[in-house]
């Protein structure tokens, strides 16, 4: 009887295994058996209505579907977890296999599993009973690991190499791949080690990549659908029924309310309200559209933004846009971050990354050229040097690193020559004027010996004015470099040693400033760290300000940034601002307190003293000479003023006075 018995159970089993999959997909499943617990924003029976752009994805992503791999870039709250979910529920009840689901760490998945598939398991009846309870001892059901007949679930996190190259898979789910590592354990990129466990099963494989996107040009999602057909979900208006879909750019709110945020239609331009959405978004009205040809035929990709989601308004997001503004425009771009890539779906790129060319010209100020504005209270220069011209550029600082652009002048010749550097030496001379009439002169100035036709001749133009703070520098390549480290000895004595008084090269950190730089244009408010431009800078002036962009590479499976030169392009002016700002933290200013700018301020506005007091003889020494200019041979000397003092050692400091500095010739 029991033989009888076994015999009946392998037959029925043998018999269940010849039946081909139940005739449904992924989508009609999960409207048929899926439950959500009752801690769920819905709980009860899953409703593909609430967010039906998944439809399509879901039958891409079933076995009768030949489309073997899934691309979706996603915002916030728009069911794109739940739909790998219905996935694992589908494979478990229908279309079992080998699977495994990728989240960013070990211990992400872990909670995953806790928080999403256990109640997926519990409350769907489905397959509940096909998978063995967690107190097995059979190792069956884990907190990383879920058996079922045919198959079994593997949850692991990106960050565990001998995870990901452990067993080969079927089905694979790779969620939120945006924040897994570049490179695992040294042993390469962790998308490519779990894909590769795909391969043998090439034919019928099933590969689900969903995340939110990260930063523009270092995005796997976003480089991954631009691989793709590049499907958006079209939606008809209600009024004239014109097809298109969501983009932040049709957002519209009357002024002061963000929270009436509309949709301006782009056939009538009628105003779309919030409550026409989900009529919208009717699969029987709305459908996908592939806007590209995609380069891997079994391949599809979907964006799907946070302005499709029913669970948040677009009256919010707009909300948000508006405080995230205004919070960049003070320096803190985390929240327009999350803005841009959770409910906008896109890839964020820092807005300090490229200036607003039209925006900064806008906001140019009518004080003159060579005239400092009050609040400036200390100058620097800069020179970059080209094979044909120095272009040269003077600011004023002030508290808290607020500085002005008070002149920006392009001296012509070759700089082999040295009637051009004799003409450098005039114009650092010349005084600038404070607005109540005090002169003011250069108290550092960078020169930039990055081109080795002109190198030499700026070491020499250099040698003998350390007094005067003026240095010669460079930029340094990798991008972790300080601002100002210490200078390096260049010469060598004969018996092979560095000579310390000899030419120094100071190789500043020219990442790290242009990034500090990028930030502060974008400031809109004067006061800590804005820049100000006078009106009377020339027109081909500022779009040099836009003429660099921080360009993330990827090299052995890390990120390496670095500002780069956009093709055709001229970024003269954005360099002597970065030289200006090495300069500036030469002096110290970036150190200096409230203690030091008072005093500076207060001998400032006592102008008339230090105009009329004679500048103090020049002292020299055979080891570093002083010179007012250099002079070519039978040429007038320039008729400026007499060269500074010497600058007492050591520099300014947070613990020297500011009448040190005063007294030191730097006002006048």
């Amino acid at each position: 009887m029991a033989l009888a018995s076994a015999a009946a159970s392998v037959g029925a089993a043998w018999c269940a295994g010849l039946m081909p999959d139940p005739d449904i997909d992924i989508a009609a499943w999960s409207e048929e058996y899926r439950y959500l617990p009752p801690d769920s924003a819905e709980p009860g029976r899953y409703r593909l209505a609430r967010s039906p752009f998944m439809r399509d994805i879901m039958r891409d992503l079933s076995p009768a579907s030949d489309i073997d791999e899934v691309v979706l870039v996603k915002g916030g709250q728009i069911s794109g977890s739940e739909t790998a979910n219905n996935l694992i529920g589908y494979l478990m009840h229908i279309a079992p296999g080998r699977a495994m689901m990728v989240q960013p760490t070990v211990d992400a998945a872990k909670d995953y599993v806790r928080e999403r598939i256990n109640p997926l398991i519990e409350y769907t009846p489905a397959i509940r009973r096909r998978v063995s309870e967690a107190k097995s001892r059979d190792g069956s059901n884990t907190a990383k690991f879920k058996r079922f007949p045919g198959g079994f679930l593997a949850v692991t996190g990106a960050n565990s190499a001998q995870a990901l190259q452990s067993r080969a898979i079927r089905y694979l789910i790779l969620d939120e791949i945006d924040r897994y590592p570049r490179d695992v354990d040294g042993q390469g990129d962790p998308v490519g080690m779990a894909t590769k466990r795909t391969d043998t099963f090439r034919r019928n494989r099933k590969i689900f990549k969903l995340s939110t996107p990260g930063n523009a040009g270092e995005s796997r999602i976003a480089i991954d659908y631009a691989e793709t057909d590049q499907r958006k979900y079209y939606v008809p208006c209600p009024h004239c029924g014109h097809m298109d879909y969501l983009r932040w750019e049709n957002i519209r709110h009357p002024d002061g309310h963000p929270e009436q945020a509309f949709l301006a239609c782009t056939g009538c331009g009628e105003h779309i309200e919030e409550r026409h959405k989900e009529w919208m978004m009717d699969p029987c009205r709305a459908e996908w559209r592939a806007t590209a040809v995609s380069k891997k035929p079994r391949t599809r990709g979907y964006h799907v933004p946070g302005l499709y989601s029913l669970w948040r308004r677009w009256g919010d997001i707009a909300t948000d846009m508006e405080h995230a503004r205004l919070l960049a425009s003070r320096g803190d771009d985390t929240l327009l971050k999350k803005v841009v890539t959770m409910d906008l779906g896109e890839p964020y790129e820092a807005q300090g990354e490229r200036a607003t060319v039209d925006a900064l010209k806008a906001r140019a100020e009518p004080y003159e050229k060579r005239l400092v504005p009050y609040g400036g209270l200390i100058c620097t220069a800069a020179v970059d040097v080209q094979h044909n011209r120095l272009e040269c550029k003077a600011m004023a600082w002030g508290r808290q690193e607020e500085a002005w652009v008070v002149d920006y002048h392009v001296i012509w010749g070759d700089p082999l020559q040295g009637e051009v550097w004799a003409t450098l030496d005039a114009w650092l001379l010349t005084p600038l004027r404070y607005q109540n009439g005090t002169e003011m002169r250069i108290a550092a100035c960078g020169i930039d010996a990055s081109d080795g036709y002109t190198a030499e001749e700026v070491y020499r133009y250099c040698r003998g004015k350390t007094a005067r703070l003026i240095f010669a520098l460079k930029g340094a390549k990798a991008f972790e470099a300080p601002i100002l480290p210490p200078p390096t000895q260049r010469e060598i004595d004969r018996g092979g040693k560095r000579v310390k008084t000899g030419d120094l090269l100071w190789m500043i950190g020219v990442n790290a400033i242009k990034t500090t730089l990028a930030g502060r244009l974008r400031l809109t408010t004067p006061g800590r760290n804005h820049i100000h431009f006078g009106a009377w800078l020339p027109e081909e002036y500022w779009p040099q300000l836009g003429s660099e962009k921080l360009v993330k590479r990827f090299l052995n499976g890390n990120v390496y940034q670095r500002w780069e030169k956009i093709a055709g392009e001229r970024n003269e002016a954005w360099d002597v601002l970065v030289y200006n700002y090495a300069a500036a933290v030469r002096l110290g200013l970036n150190r200096w307190g409230e203690a030091q700018w008072t005093e500076c301020e207060r001998l400032l506005n006592q102008g008339d003293l230090f105009a009329r007091a004679p500048a103090p003889a020049v002292q020299t020494s055979a080891a570093e000479p002083e010179t007012a200019a250099p002079v070519e041979a039978g040429a007038a000397p320039p008729t400026l003023l007499a060269p500074p003092p010497r600058i007492p050692a050591p520099l300014p400091s947070p613990s020297q006075p500011a009448r040190r500095v005063a007294r030191s010739g730097y006002l006048r």
